[in-house]
């Protein structure tokens, strides 16, 4: 069967549904952009209880998967990927993109049995993380092209796939920048702006360190305001940590709940300083989104930060964890605020001279012309029956029971289990 490059339909799986993750919004944004182009795109989106809202662009196609297992559980049986292969199955023939989650890759893998030959696939490499890295290497066999977001997610992934090398490309997620930066900064006689937008969960995002960080900017005097945007498993857990601080630090602080990510760009655009804790990313999408609108970029040293961020010049990175590092700096930025803002405007001409979409999108249309033209690749295994991988399965168990009221003083036990498992 022959198509035109513009018929080619490109799917985009959310396992999360329209969370305000990084990954979301960039399949979402990229995908409305590629229809504005001309060529046919789709939205596969999974149920997720934390998130209701709807974000579809209107140009974009959008089947929804409302099987209530998550395709990351840490237990799916063939009856759950059969599920997810009737949803994914409506949007051939198309170039697929799973984003993340076993379940996704495995729906896949067997529409490669049986349909390989309207079936693409294209593995991001969106984490620098074992989970992503070993759903790209237990389903290589059908991904026609890896993309890693970082060089050193490139490398890694190199390390394991050799003779893949030549299919595995390089590039950091596109964003909106927008025409000439317009906006203002707080003065000094204003209250500081910080802001976080993502997943409130402990595993990865470590959002309590935004706790810890708010005492520390408190005790040192700082005049600041911390907007905290998106949802999650652990955002009860969150509110219950700010509602147990002090008044002059808990009032300082606010819960913004999920919002759609095109009204982040506000939001960037009247905040100072973006802060992000995570233990581990890919190229963060909300950091490069933030940059986009002028904020500076305080956050942690993890994959993808040291290519986008010139230390001093156009934000800052600390080690994970360094939460005083990071306090030290926002103190000192909190005192310069000419600096600040000269900084703010060198962030935005970072993401407007590298990152932005108006150079990412016929990028990427030619790497699905590419992969559109290349040879099916049929998964040749036996289909699933069960899936239950023992490290995960303990991994998701702590962190469940974490978030449960009455048990969150396990969270104090992530660190010493972890160095157990490893």
């Amino acid at each position: 069967m022959t198509h035109l490059k513009t018929d080619i339909n490109t799917s985009f799986i959310l396992p999360n549904g329209f969370d305000l993750g990084g990954v979301t919004t960039w399949s979402v944004e990229l995908a409305e952009r590629l229809a504005l182009a001309g060529r046919q795109t789709t939205l596969v989106r999974h149920v997720d209880r934390y998130v209701s809202s709807d974000i579809s662009p209107p140009d974009v196609r959008l089947l929804e998967c409302s099987h209530p297992i998550h395709p990351n559980y840490w237990r799916l049986f063939k009856k759950d990927i059969d599920a997810y292969v009737q949803s994914y199955a409506q949007a051939l023939p198309s170039i697929i993109i799973p984003n993340y989650s076993f379940g996704s890759y495995a729906a896949c893998a067997c529409l490669a049995r049986t349909s390989a030959d309207v079936i693409r696939v294209i593995g991001m490499a969106h984490t620098d993380h074992s989970d992503y890295y070993g759903w790209l290497v237990r389903f290589e066999s059908i991904i026609h092209k890896f993309i890693a977001v970082s060089q050193e997610i490139a490398a890694h992934l190199a390390v394991l796939l050799p003779h893949r090398q030549g299919d595995i490309v390089v590039r950091p997620c596109g964003v909106a920048v927008g025409g000439k930066l317009s906006r203002p900064y707080s003065l000094s006689s204003q209250p500081l702006k910080l802001i976080y937008a993502g997943r409130l969960s402990e595993r990865q995002k470590r959002v309590s360190d935004l706790v810890k960080l708010s005492v520390m900017l408190s005790k040192s005097g700082v005049d600041f305001e911390l907007q905290i945007y998106g949802s999650g498993r652990d955002q009860s857990y969150l509110a219950d940590l700010i509602r147990s601080l002090k008044k002059n630090v808990r009032q300082r602080i606010r819960l913004m709940g999920q919002v759609a990510p095109r009204e982040m760009t506000s939001f960037y655009r009247s905040s100072d300083i973006f802060v992000l804790v995570s233990e581990y990313e890919g190229t963060s999408v909300s950091m490069l989104e933030s940059m986009a609108q002028g904020c500076v970029p305080v956050v942690s040293d993890v994959s993808g930060t040291a290519a986008v961020i010139a230390q001093g010049k156009n934000g800052f990175t600390f080690p994970v964890g360094d939460i005083r590092g990071m306090e030290e700096k926002i103190v000192c930025l909190d005192q310069q605020r000419i600096r600040l803002e000269q900084l703010g405007r060198n962030a935005n001409q970072t993401i407007r001279n590298f990152y932005s979409y108006e150079d990412y999108v016929p990028w990427f249309s030619d790497i699905l012309d590419e992969v559109w033209q290349q040879r099916p690749r049929p998964w040749q295994e036996q289909q699933f029956s069960f899936y239950f991988p023992v490290r995960q399965f303990m991994t998701e168990t702590a962190y469940t029971l974490a978030s449960k009221p009455g048990l969150r003083w396990l969270h104090r036990l992530v660190a010493p289990i972890k160095e157990i498992i490893r």
